[in-house]
């Protein structure tokens, strides 16, 4: 039996045993090839070294493609975001091989798998894995890699189909199952169907709430003038005292805080306030005021641990209290003030750990 028929005998497997796998493996293509040791999969295609598939019984190349397959469904190779790629392929294994396991598969020998490592997402276990010797990190055993997504195509468009994908390889689940579906498949629809919140509207929103409503008397309320009553107009909103503090500890990417201080400018330059920004890890580092008017950016400095008391403890000490306080952090501190501030404050957070401050609002840059 060729190779080419024995990944066609894992894909009947699939259809009689897991039809939600099967159903995203008849949508990808398959090509053999030579150049690469072992398999990997971009999201479209399947490539496969078949001298690495034929070292496998059936029920192991099954489980290769399973693995494939889980990485395509966990939109692997739309997340790398620039992160180093071996490191990248190792968290990725870490994370999706227990939920293998667990479905029942039979991975071939060598598998990536650490206690600690199992209900983390990639991004959390690329965090955590060790970077001081990346001979290890690259030579460690894969089943398959994980490529980004080819340049030509359209990432949003190609999210897009394949969330649909995924919701219907559910229904046809259902329909094998009567009705029941595996706790990870429920989990991964979820995930496809979860909204994504627009944290730039989210953060004129907050940011709108702390404008005052002060009215003024230079223009008048238009609204009433054909009652024959000048009455005065909201003014301009503005927020007096705008403080940013920057968590420099954090693993932010440099996209991310462009986006982010492009849109403060913006924010700063309509409400007409100058942005006193505090760059802090376990101790205040630098402090930069920021005027609207000028054509500035947010440059971190700084690096060693987090500690979120001290830009509260210097603005208590003060005396002057913000308008609002918008914290940038990736959350992985657990060294809150032990008193809430009385003033506005809105938790910008990136990266994927779970944050819940004892006070404020969160958002999360995508």
């Amino acid at each position: 039996m060729t190779t080419s028929e024995r990944i066609h005998k894992a894909k009947i497997s699939l259809i009689l045993t897991q039809p939600f796998f099967a159903s995203i493996a008849l949508q990808l293509s398959y090509n053999e090839s030579s150049a690469i040791e072992t398999t990997n999969v971009d999201g479209l295609t399947i490539n496969y070294n078949a001298a690495f598939i034929d070292r496998y019984n059936d029920a192991e190349i099954v489980g290769i493609l399973a693995h494939l397959v889980l990485h395509v469904v966990s939109f692997h190779h739309l997340r790398r975001a620039g992160r180093e790629e071996s490191r990248w392929n190792q968290a990725t294994d870490y994370a999706i091989n227990p939920i293998l396991l667990n479905a029942g598969f039979k991975l071939p020998p060598d598998y990536l798998y650490e206690e600690k490592y199992v209900k983390k997402t990639a991004e959390q276990i690329y965090r955590e894995l060790p970077t001081d010797d990346n001979r290890a990190s690259s030579s460690a055993p894969r089943i398959g890699d994980v490529n980004d997504l080819p340049q030509q195509n359209n990432a949003a468009a190609h999210e897009l189909l394949l969330k649909q994908e995924i919701i219907r390889a559910a229904q046809t689940e259902r329909t094998k199952a009567a009705g029941k579906v595996p706790g990870f498949v429920e989990l991964l629809i979820s995930k496809a169907l979860e909204p994504k919140v627009n944290w730039k509207a989210e953060l004129n929103r907050f940011l709108t709430q702390c404008s005052p409503t002060d009215y003024t008397w230079k223009t008048c309320n238009r609204r009433y003038l054909s009652r024959g009553l000048y009455l005065p107009s909201l003014s301009q909103p503005s927020i007096r005292n705008l403080i940013t503090v920057l968590d420099t500890s954090g693993s932010i990417r440099e996209e991310q805080l462009n986006a982010f201080s492009a849109e403060l400018r913006d924010i700063s330059q309509e409400v007409k306030s100058t942005v006193l920004t505090i760059y802090v890890d376990t101790k205040i580092q630098r402090i930069q005021e920021l005027d609207p008017d000028d054509n500035w950016s947010l440059q971190p400095i700084g690096g060693g641990g987090t500690d979120f008391r001290p830009a509260f403890q210097f603005i208590e000490e003060s005396g002057d209290t913000p308008a609002a306080l918008l914290y940038l952090t990736d959350g992985i501190c657990y060294n809150f003030p032990e008193t809430e501030p009385d003033y506005p404050v809105l938790w910008v957070k990136f990266g994927d750990y779970d944050f819940e401050p004892p006070f404020g609002e969160v958002i999360q840059i995508d």
